[in-house]
């Protein structure tokens, strides 16, 4: 928690999901408190990083394997660089982080309902360090039958690329 909010409460104004309500208090929060500020701004950028990388990734799904192998595996390397997995991200954190990346490559819609449901059964007393693991599996069984073994499998290995601490 910093200055009365949850990562929750970061991530979703971050991806403008919050109610009028919290996003007003989070917002008057902002005007006056410069860390803050700065700690949104980097969520952005990260998110924005992210975004990028996912653009990457939905043009090396149409490749073939090796190349779309080694493209997967030079975008890991780039978001690795850029946050380095010492930094371990809080569940949700990790799961924003993990929209941004796929968003572009299976649409916003599709990962949005493939991480819910992957939620409600991978982890269904809440997703922790203990449960990502069984998350991203079924992350994976959720976007394989829809998008392919392929989908399927660079789904896991986005998820799995992402160290996940409980805060």
């Amino acid at each position: 928690m910093q200055h009365g909010f949850t990562e929750q409460e970061w991530m979703e104004f971050s991806e403008g999901a919050m109610g009028a309500s919290s996003r007003s208090r989070l917002e008057a929060h902002l005007a006056v408190c410069a860390e803050c500020a700065a700690k949104l701004d980097a969520i952005r950028v990260w998110h924005q990083r992210l975004s990028t990388e996912g653009e990457r990734l939905r043009v090396a799904m149409e490749l073939p394997e090796i190349d779309r192998e080694r493209m997967l595996a030079q975008s890991l390397e780039r978001i690795a660089a850029e946050y380095p997995s010492a930094e371990r991200r809080g569940p949700a954190e990790a799961l924003a982080a993990l929209r941004a990346l796929l968003g572009p490559v299976f649409g916003a819609g599709m990962i949005r309902a493939a991480v819910d449901a992957a939620l409600e059964r991978g982890a269904p007393g809440g997703i922790n360090a203990a449960s990502w693991s069984a998350f991203a599996a079924e992350l994976r069984e959720m976007i394989q039958p829809a998008c392919g073994l392929a989908a399927g499998f660079l789904a896991l290995r986005a998820a799995m690329s992402l160290a996940v601490a409980d805060r």
